[in-house]
């Protein structure tokens, strides 16, 4: 006969390990859920700290600065500086040249040129001859195109396909030729300064599919604007001229107009900043009434600044940042009498030849004070606190401190 005994033990042998079991599942089940519980917080509190560290970075005014590092340019003597896609080009009457924040040319360009003026848009430089017939087009790694006019140029755009947009003077007329980057002539307006008043300024869209121009008429003692938009794509081959927006101003002078992104273009008159958006057909935006005289006018990156002269006493100055939409999303008192702006990488940046004023497009006030040697460009790395400062023959790395 069986012993049972040995069969009864055997069962509560295995009754005993599958408890074990499940009390070591339920453990283990605890013990994960515990864990999660403390990576979440720790997570919590990291992205907490986090957080912190970043509004305190985002809202903080440096008072200082140092220089950490320096490079010496050279041919800088005579030559203007332009600061496109991470490089320098360097530009005078013999030619132009880009070279690297370290001073290593990445191309050279010769020629000969009286009196060269640029014009830049995102991702293509063009130079031409003011009063002369060429025009060279580039980009970040080289020559793309030049170009051969009949007629003395006055004044150039150029659009991110490098197109080319060049007014021309013939006598009491002037014509806008729109150029290929090969040359080829694809479209041309007569202006009669009779009928259209005289070319203030022009600026071509991103795509070079819009060309925005300003023009002023004085007849009679009376003052009238008139911004108008040529379309270079299919929709303007309908349109006479290929003019396919015109809207005339009263009493207001607009002596620049730029694309401050793909599709809108803000005019910059004296008393007022008008603004078009659309892509085929621009429509009247927002009109930005400006009681004070406009100083300066700059755009980028979706916004624009104006630096107006106050006249009703406090500080001699006001800085005023606006986005597309002519919102306004900064408004400053300021002191100095600064003569160049810029908009990038989420920075408004002042400056003159001694003087910075730097704000976040946010309206957070970083930097202001005085600089050591004579100031060409100011251009910001992404780092609140750090910049690259271009002067007469250097470029210096400046570190911004308490």
């Amino acid at each position: 006969m069986a012993d049972i005994r040995q069969f009864r033990r055997r069962d509560d042998e295995g009754t005993e390990s599958a408890d074990r079991r499940e009390r070591q599942g339920k453990y283990l089940k605890a013990s994960r859920k515990r864990m999660r519980k403390i990576i979440a917080v720790l997570v919590l509190a990291g992205v907490c700290v986090l957080g912190v560290f970043y509004i305190y970075f985002r809202n903080k005014e440096y008072t200082s600065y140092s220089i950490t590092d320096w490079t010496l340019l050279s041919n800088m003597e005579n030559s203007q500086v332009i600061s496109f896609g991470g490089s320098l080009i360097r530009y005078n009457s013999d030619g132009a040249a880009c070279i690297t924040y370290k001073n290593e040319q990445v191309w050279n360009q010769p020629f000969e040129m009286q009196n060269p003026i640029a014009a830049v848009n995102t991702q293509a430089v063009a130079i031409g001859e003011q009063g002369g017939n060429a025009v060279y087009i580039f980009n970040g790694e080289g020559i793309k195109g030049q170009i051969e006019t009949q007629l003395p140029i006055q004044k150039i755009a150029v659009a991110n396909n490098y197109a080319v947009a060049v007014l021309l003077k013939d006598g009491t007329t002037n014509w806008i030729y729109y150029y290929s980057s090969d040359g080829s002539l694809i479209a041309q307006m007569r202006i009669s300064l009779d009928q259209m008043g005289y070319p203030m300024a022009m600026a071509l869209s991103e795509t070079g599919r819009l060309l925005a121009v300003s023009y002023l008429n004085v007849s009679d003692g009376s003052v009238t604007s008139t911004l108008s938009f040529y379309n270079f794509d299919s929709v303007g081959q309908e349109y006479t001229d290929r003019l396919v927006k015109a809207k005339s101003y009263e009493d207001t002078i607009f002596p620049a107009i730029q694309f401050i992104n793909s599709d809108t273009a803000a005019a910059f008159g004296d008393n007022k900043v008008a603004l078009f958006a659309g892509a085929q057909i621009p429509e009247e935006g927002a009109e930005v009434a400006i009681e004070d005289e406009i100083v300066m006018a700059f755009s980028g990156e979706g916004y624009f600044a104006l630096v107006a002269a106050r006249e009703d006493g406090g500080a001699p100055y006001r800085l005023l940042v606006y986005n597309a939409s002519g919102e306004e999303r900064l408004a400053a008192d300021i002191e100095g009498n600064y003569t160049d702006g810029k908009i990038e990488k989420n920075k408004v940046i002042l400056y003159s030849e001694t003087d910075i004023l730097i704000y976040t497009t946010g309206g957070v006030k970083k930097f202001e004070g005085s600089y050591e040697t004579a100031i060409r460009d100011i251009i910001p790395t992404g780092r609140d606190s750090r910049y690259l400062v271009v002067t007469g023959d250097e470029l210096d790395r400046m570190k911004l401190e308490n």
